[in-house]
Protein backbone atom coordinates (compact mmCIF):
# COMPACT_ATOMS: atom_id res chain seq x y z
CA UNK A 1 0.00 0.00 0.00
CA UNK A 2 2.46 2.27 0.19
CA UNK A 3 6.15 3.33 -1.35
CA UNK A 4 9.21 3.45 0.31
CA UNK A 5 11.61 6.30 -0.46
CA UNK A 6 15.64 5.52 -1.87
CA UNK A 7 16.69 6.87 1.04
CA UNK A 8 14.93 4.12 3.31
CA UNK A 9 15.77 1.35 0.66
CA UNK A 10 19.30 2.27 1.00
CA UNK A 11 19.38 1.40 5.28
CA UNK A 12 18.17 -2.08 4.40
CA UNK A 13 20.22 -4.84 4.20
CA UNK A 14 19.88 -8.19 3.19
CA UNK A 15 20.38 -7.91 -0.53
CA UNK A 16 21.23 -11.40 -2.46
CA UNK A 17 22.75 -11.88 -5.72
CA UNK A 18 20.31 -12.30 -8.73
CA UNK A 19 22.03 -14.41 -11.38
CA UNK A 20 21.34 -12.33 -14.46
CA UNK A 21 19.29 -14.53 -17.91
CA UNK A 22 18.58 -14.37 -21.08
CA UNK A 23 19.25 -11.25 -24.12
CA UNK A 24 20.00 -7.65 -22.59
CA UNK A 25 17.97 -5.10 -24.37
CA UNK A 26 21.52 -3.54 -25.55
CA UNK A 27 22.60 -5.35 -27.86
CA UNK A 28 26.50 -3.91 -26.84
CA UNK A 29 25.99 -6.40 -23.60
CA UNK A 30 26.43 -9.88 -23.44
CA UNK A 31 26.13 -12.88 -20.55
CA UNK A 32 29.16 -13.37 -18.91
CA UNK A 33 28.49 -15.58 -15.48
CA UNK A 34 25.98 -14.04 -13.71
CA UNK A 35 26.15 -10.66 -15.10
CA UNK A 36 25.63 -8.35 -17.87
CA UNK A 37 29.40 -7.43 -19.51
CA UNK A 38 30.11 -4.76 -22.28
CA UNK A 39 33.77 -4.94 -23.48
CA UNK A 40 36.21 -6.57 -25.24
CA UNK A 41 37.12 -9.41 -22.67
CA UNK A 42 36.33 -9.73 -19.53
CA UNK A 43 39.02 -11.40 -17.98
CA UNK A 44 40.89 -8.90 -19.18
CA UNK A 45 39.14 -5.37 -18.05
CA UNK A 46 39.56 -1.71 -19.88
CA UNK A 47 38.68 1.41 -18.95
CA UNK A 48 35.05 2.06 -20.54
CA UNK A 49 34.09 -1.48 -19.98
CA UNK A 50 31.01 -2.12 -17.93
CA UNK A 51 29.70 -5.16 -16.02
CA UNK A 52 26.05 -5.27 -14.75
CA UNK A 53 24.89 -7.13 -12.35
CA UNK A 54 21.64 -7.85 -9.81
CA UNK A 55 20.45 -8.03 -6.64
CA UNK A 56 17.25 -9.18 -4.93
CA UNK A 57 15.22 -8.34 -1.47
CA UNK A 58 12.64 -10.87 -1.06
CA UNK A 59 9.22 -10.33 -0.54
CA UNK A 60 8.87 -10.01 3.27
CA UNK A 61 7.30 -7.93 5.63
CA UNK A 62 8.95 -4.73 6.95
CA UNK A 63 9.19 -2.33 9.84
CA UNK A 64 9.43 1.26 8.82
CA UNK A 65 9.57 4.25 11.13
CA UNK A 66 9.36 7.65 8.80
CA UNK A 67 7.10 10.24 7.69
CA UNK A 68 3.86 9.55 5.24
CA UNK A 69 3.51 11.73 2.49
CA UNK A 70 0.27 10.67 0.67
CA UNK A 71 1.16 6.92 -0.16
CA UNK A 72 4.76 7.15 0.20
CA UNK A 73 7.37 6.91 3.31
CA UNK A 74 9.82 9.40 3.77
CA UNK A 75 12.77 10.34 6.20
CA UNK A 76 10.97 12.34 8.93
CA UNK A 77 12.68 15.76 9.93
CA UNK A 78 11.42 17.18 13.47
CA UNK A 79 12.26 20.30 14.68
CA UNK A 80 15.48 20.27 15.90
CA UNK A 81 16.54 19.25 12.74
CA UNK A 82 17.49 15.48 13.32
CA UNK A 83 16.15 12.94 10.89
CA UNK A 84 14.40 9.88 11.74
CA UNK A 85 14.55 6.84 8.93
CA UNK A 86 14.55 3.97 10.53
CA UNK A 87 13.77 0.09 8.60
CA UNK A 88 14.11 -3.54 9.21
CA UNK A 89 12.98 -6.75 7.68
CA UNK A 90 10.15 -8.31 9.50
CA UNK A 91 7.85 -7.69 11.88
CA UNK A 92 8.83 -5.67 14.76
CA UNK A 93 7.65 -2.69 17.88
CA UNK A 94 8.59 0.49 17.80
CA UNK A 95 10.20 0.26 21.07
CA UNK A 96 12.43 -2.37 19.72
CA UNK A 97 13.35 -0.41 16.41
CA UNK A 98 13.88 2.64 18.64
CA UNK A 99 15.89 0.63 20.85
CA UNK A 100 18.25 -0.77 18.13
CA UNK A 101 18.84 2.86 17.04
CA UNK A 102 19.76 3.73 20.64
CA UNK A 103 22.07 0.78 20.92
CA UNK A 104 23.53 1.50 17.49
CA UNK A 105 23.97 5.47 17.79
CA UNK A 106 25.54 4.88 21.40
CA UNK A 107 28.37 2.58 19.88
CA UNK A 108 29.19 5.29 17.66
CA UNK A 109 29.04 7.79 20.21
CA UNK A 110 31.84 5.85 22.23
CA UNK A 111 33.93 5.34 19.40
CA UNK A 112 33.89 8.49 18.63
CA UNK A 113 34.49 9.65 21.84
CA UNK A 114 37.41 7.29 22.50
CA UNK A 115 38.79 8.57 19.05
CA UNK A 116 38.75 12.09 20.23
CA UNK A 117 40.52 11.40 23.49
CA UNK A 118 43.39 9.41 21.97
CA UNK A 119 43.71 12.77 19.01
CA UNK A 120 43.98 14.99 22.57
CA UNK A 121 46.46 12.80 24.20
CA UNK A 122 48.72 12.36 20.97
CA UNK A 123 48.21 16.73 20.38
CA UNK A 124 48.90 17.49 24.04
CA UNK A 125 52.32 14.74 24.16
CA UNK A 126 53.67 16.45 20.90
CA UNK A 127 53.21 19.64 22.44
CA UNK A 128 54.95 18.44 24.94
CA UNK A 129 57.55 16.72 23.39
CA UNK A 130 59.21 20.31 22.16
CA UNK A 131 61.01 20.49 25.86
CA UNK A 132 61.80 17.07 25.55
CA UNK A 133 63.68 18.10 22.38
CA UNK A 134 65.23 21.31 24.35
CA UNK A 135 66.14 18.93 27.09
CA UNK A 136 67.80 16.36 24.74
CA UNK A 137 71.34 18.14 25.61
CA UNK A 138 71.45 16.48 28.80
CA UNK A 139 70.11 12.91 28.77
CA UNK A 140 69.64 12.64 32.24
CA UNK A 141 67.44 15.20 32.08
CA UNK A 142 65.83 14.00 29.13
CA UNK A 143 64.80 11.03 30.95
CA UNK A 144 62.71 13.20 33.72
CA UNK A 145 61.41 15.80 30.90
CA UNK A 146 60.00 12.55 28.99
CA UNK A 147 58.44 10.80 31.55
CA UNK A 148 56.79 14.56 32.93
CA UNK A 149 55.69 15.13 29.17
CA UNK A 150 53.57 11.81 29.56
CA UNK A 151 52.48 12.58 32.57
CA UNK A 152 50.93 16.01 31.77
CA UNK A 153 49.44 14.11 28.56
CA UNK A 154 47.14 12.55 30.80
CA UNK A 155 46.75 15.11 32.79
CA UNK A 156 45.39 18.01 30.44
CA UNK A 157 43.76 15.39 27.94
CA UNK A 158 41.64 13.35 30.34
CA UNK A 159 39.56 16.40 31.81
CA UNK A 160 39.40 17.76 28.91
CA UNK A 161 38.08 14.62 27.10
CA UNK A 162 35.31 14.60 29.90
CA UNK A 163 34.44 18.69 29.62
CA UNK A 164 34.14 18.20 26.01
CA UNK A 165 32.03 15.19 26.78
CA UNK A 166 29.61 17.42 29.53
CA UNK A 167 29.20 20.54 27.27
CA UNK A 168 27.21 18.10 25.02
CA UNK A 169 25.17 16.81 27.81
CA UNK A 170 24.84 20.12 29.83
CA UNK A 171 21.52 21.10 27.34
CA UNK A 172 19.81 17.73 27.22
CA UNK A 173 21.28 15.93 30.54
CA UNK A 174 22.23 18.69 33.09
CA UNK A 175 23.00 16.11 35.24
CA UNK A 176 24.70 13.86 34.02
CA UNK A 177 26.76 17.16 32.30
CA UNK A 178 27.06 18.78 35.73
CA UNK A 179 28.46 14.90 37.20
CA UNK A 180 31.27 15.05 33.91
CA UNK A 181 32.18 18.50 34.90
CA UNK A 182 32.62 17.30 38.78
CA UNK A 183 34.13 14.25 37.69
CA UNK A 184 37.01 16.60 35.34
CA UNK A 185 37.49 18.95 38.10
CA UNK A 186 38.11 15.48 40.86
CA UNK A 187 40.36 14.10 38.54
CA UNK A 188 42.42 17.09 37.44
CA UNK A 189 42.94 17.78 40.78
CA UNK A 190 43.68 14.02 41.67
CA UNK A 191 46.20 13.80 38.93
CA UNK A 192 47.96 17.10 39.99
CA UNK A 193 48.79 15.58 43.42
CA UNK A 194 49.94 11.99 42.29
CA UNK A 195 52.27 13.90 39.19
CA UNK A 196 54.84 15.12 41.62
CA UNK A 197 55.27 11.81 43.30
CA UNK A 198 55.44 10.62 39.88
CA UNK A 199 58.14 12.64 39.27
CA UNK A 200 60.00 12.88 42.84
CA UNK A 201 60.88 9.05 41.58
CA UNK A 202 63.29 9.93 38.28
CA UNK A 203 65.33 12.21 40.12
CA UNK A 204 68.95 11.62 39.01
CA UNK A 205 70.95 9.87 42.14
Amino acid sequence: AYQIDRALVGELGGLKPLAASGRPGDSSFRLDGEAFYRGTAADQPAIGDMRVSFQVLEAQPLTVVAAQVGQTLVPYTGPDGRTIALISAGTRTMADMFQAAKSSEMTLTWILRGVGFLMMLFGVALTASLLSWLASVLPILADVVNAAAAVVAVIVAVPLTLITIAIAWITHRPLIGGGLLLAAVLLYAGLRAIAPRRQAGFRPR
